[in-house]
């Protein structure tokens, strides 16, 4: 595994191959037990009376758990091949895993506790779990049989349902899924390398430390030291999760760990300092808000607050709700810098683009009525901060935001009737124009998407990203001759004629790339080997400038490239990789890296080209397809179909950057 598991942690009541395969030298002492060739606490070892029975019931001082208690704080379903309980072996399904946290601040009983994944149960045995201590269930010790594609894990006490997390393909990812804010059972759930570099933890917090010391904090970079380091979202990611503590202000629900708080990056916010600045209750069935792959009516709602104020803000303690009490309130250390926004959603598993804004979920439908609703800001103390009210304009299925972005005395009008929203149905954490915060002055983007904004700066999406070494960082370059990797928007004037339907068209995209070093830098991965194939139709140079990729599900695609000063010449082609350093052999047209990543779902979604001027170029609404693309048979001009099975493909499964019988443009297309 690379890391010693916390002291704390009782990893198995049944033991596991690994005690015996691999001994700890020197030998553990009394009251540990050896895992992994690592000596840990034994779960059994709480106090002189506690006895090791190999399983069953224990005695002593310990009371059971009961709802509370006891929380589900990372599941593992795809190990990825990896040996992560440590036994010497990798197995897809011993190295699953389950960790439970005892939030309880005090030492409770295992035997009124018991997990369901599906219908089948697995007890926990009797053990007595230390306050702040794991019980992790690896795969080894009960057959969990966790689907990476999606399922329930269910933590039951006393029969009744205490916690639990459902998952769709997210749970596919080579890495575990965690709470975003560690022993917040209120909290959404993110990717674990989203709130952390590491792909799991058991038994430890995200960050790698003892329960419970889950902060994880850097410096605000541009921000002069105020006395201590304050936490910052990573990737739109919320990653400060301390809890508790005297005098501490604990996430709900979850009681006093006893943690400390990370010191304030500013200053308490006080009535003015926050406006409710945009609020969608109603997403219908094609708004996907908090870009999950997936629109849920409740999931997808959400309240966008910002700083309007000229300081920092330590949002420690901050509440948001609606008016039947469903909300979040802010972990120790959350901060809002000025001009930057807070948005939280009913559901948020990490990643999206959100222009570098606080993103949080409450982890269930927000719950906003559709035909009107009343939204509260409260500080720790409990005073309002600020509060909305809004009525039926909220029933269809779009947003309402303020009509001058960040005025407080700007009245709430629908999204697509704001001045400069360009006829975009939302923009969480964007200016209405999808700009980022506080850039809100200008026209608006011509892509109605909410992330439709030109990017200056390549990003990637954070909820794709599969390995660290997948994140692009610093200025693009050339990589071999012809291959030119997207770079700011440019001056150079524009060339031949615009870009229109009829003269440029989506040839060929590769959602799966199934384990395959695709664009040739030399390392396999899910996200960045992922591309779109564009093609000029005419006979003459084509004018890509502003022209917009996206994808997503119909009439809500997401943003993912928006092309600079880009002269396509007669009968070429242009291929958005979705990151890495790309380096074909067969460099005959011209290779980028998306603006951020393609995010493209395996299971299909809907690719959409559009000119500048918003109009529609081309699209396609592709299905799965593991291991190949699909490719326009004959190229530029046919239906689409599966690469292999194209006449001239000669059996290949893609070809970036060249026809589908691999010669080179322009001579498929003439």
């Amino acid at each position: 595994m690379g890391r010693l598991l916390a002291a704390t942690v009782a990893l198995s009541l049944f033991g596991l191959a690994a005690c015996s395969d691999t001994p700890c030298e020197p030998a553990c002492l009394a009251g540990q037990q050896c895992i992994a060739g690592t000596c840990v606490k034994s779960p059994f070892a709480n106090d002189a009376s506690t006895k090791d029975t190999g399983g069953g019931d224990v005695s002593g001082s310990c009371v059971a758990a009961v709802a509370g208690d006891l929380i589900i704080n990372e599941i593992l379903a795809d190990p990825g091949g990896q040996d992560v309980n440590g036994d010497g072996k990798a197995d897809s399904g011993d190295d699953e895993f389950i960790e439970i946290v005892n939030v309880s601040g005090h030492a409770v009983g295992l035997s009124s506790a018991m997990l369901r994944v599906k219908t089948k149960t697995f007890a926990l045995g009797g053990a007595c779990l230390e306050a702040n201590s794991a019980r992790v269930v690896f795969g080894a010790e009960s057959k969990l049989a966790l689907t990476n594609g999606g399922s329930t894990v269910e933590l039951l006490i006393d029969g009744a349902v205490a916690h639990a997390h459902t998952w769709g393909a997210e749970g596919g990812k080579k890495q575990s899924l965690t709470l975003t804010v560690q022993l917040d059972p209120d909290s959404g759930w993110s990717l674990h390398k989203d709130v952390a570099a590491a792909p799991w933890s058991p038994g430890t917090c995200a960050n790698g430390n003892a329960f419970p010391d889950c902060a994880v904090v850097v410096p605000v970079e541009g921000q002069p030291d105020a006395g201590g380091d304050v936490t910052e979202p990573v990737g739109d990611v919320v990653v400060d999760v301390p809890v508790g503590g005297t005098g501490d202000v604990p996430v709900d629900g979850t009681g006093d760990m006893g943690a400390d708080v990370p010191a304030p990056c500013g200053v308490a916010p006080v009535s003015g300092d926050l406006l409710i600045n945009e609020v969608l209750a109603d997403p219908g069935s094609v708004l996907d808000a908090n870009q999950s792959g997936a629109v849920d009516s409740g999931e997808d709602e959400f309240v966008e607050i910002l700083n309007v104020s000229d300081v920092a803000l330590d949002l420690t303690g901050v509440r948001v709700a609606e008016a039947g009490g469903t909300g979040v309130t802010l972990a120790a250390g959350s901060c809002l810098q000025p001009g930057q926004a807070l948005v939280v959603f009913g559901k948020y598993a990490g990643g999206g683009d959100f222009g570098g804004s606080l993103v949080v979920g409450i982890g269930k439908a927000f719950g906003l009525n559709n035909p009107g609703d009343s939204l509260s800001v409260t500080g720790a103390s409990g005073a309002v901060l600020t509060s909305l009210t809004f009525g039926s304009a909220g029933t269809t299925k779009q947003s309402l935001t303020r009509a001058v972005d960040g005025e407080g005395s700007s009245e709430m009008v629908q999204h697509t009737k704001a001045l400069l929203s360009g006829g975009a149905a939302m923009s969480p954490g964007r200016c209405q124009n999808g700009n980022a915060f506080p850039d809100c002055e200008g026209a608006a983007i011509p892509d109605p998407a909410p992330d439709a904004a030109s990017e200056v700066t390549p990003e990637i999406s954070v909820d794709t990203i599969q390995d660290a070494t997948d994140v692009e960082i610093g200025p693009d370059a050339e990589v071999g001759p012809d291959i030119t990797l997207d770079t700011t928007p440019d001056t150079k004037p524009a060339c031949g004629v615009k870009a229109a339907a009829g003269l440029l068209a989506l040839n060929e995209i590769l959602s799966d790339p199934a384990g395959v070093d695709v664009n040739g830098d030399g390392s396999a991965s899910s996200t960045q080997d992922e591309f779109i194939e564009l093609v000029n139709l005419t006979g003459g140079d084509l004018d890509l400038t502003g022209v917009v990729v996206g994808a997503g599900p119909p009439g809500a695609p997401v943003t993912s490239h928006t092309f600079g000063s880009l002269c396509l010449g007669a009968f070429q082609g242009v291929v958005l990789f979705s990151g890495g350093s790309p380096t074909l052999t067969k460099p005959m047209a011209v290779v980028m890296t998306s603006g951020k990543a393609l995010g493209l779902n395996n299971g299909g979604e809907t690719v959409v080209v559009r000119a500048a001027d918003g109009a529609d170029i081309d699209s396609y609404a592709f299905t799965a397809l593991v291991g190949q693309s699909w490719v326009r048979i004959p190229d530029g001009t046919g239906a689409f179909g599966k690469h292999g099975s194209a006449p001239d493909s000669g059996g290949a499964l893609f070809s970036p950057g060249t026809c589908n019988d691999g010669s080179t443009f322009p001579f498929c297309l003439q």
